[in-house]
């Protein structure tokens, strides 16, 4: 006996949202919605870059000082 998929399938009820409220499963339309975290990070990207790039001129100036050594 093979069982038909078509016997077996349910049609998706989809959502019907009334004050806010779906009438269906009863999902809040707040719940459809990504709340994003708070990190409390309020602070300035400056000293970030600064550094960044503090360390970049290191790494070139190392590798500069390499390069000249074994030529």
């Amino acid at each position: 006996m093979e069982i038909e998929p078509e016997s077996t399938a349910v049609r998706a009820a989809g959502h019907h949202y009334v004050d806010g409220r779906c009438t269906v499963c009863g999902a809040s339309l707040a719940t459809n919605k990504i709340a994003l975290p708070q990190t409390g990070g309020t602070g300035s990207l400056q000293p970030l870059f600064a550094v960044l790039l503090a360390s970049g001129k290191t790494l070139v100036a190392s590798a500069r000082s390499v390069s000249k050594r074994n030529s």
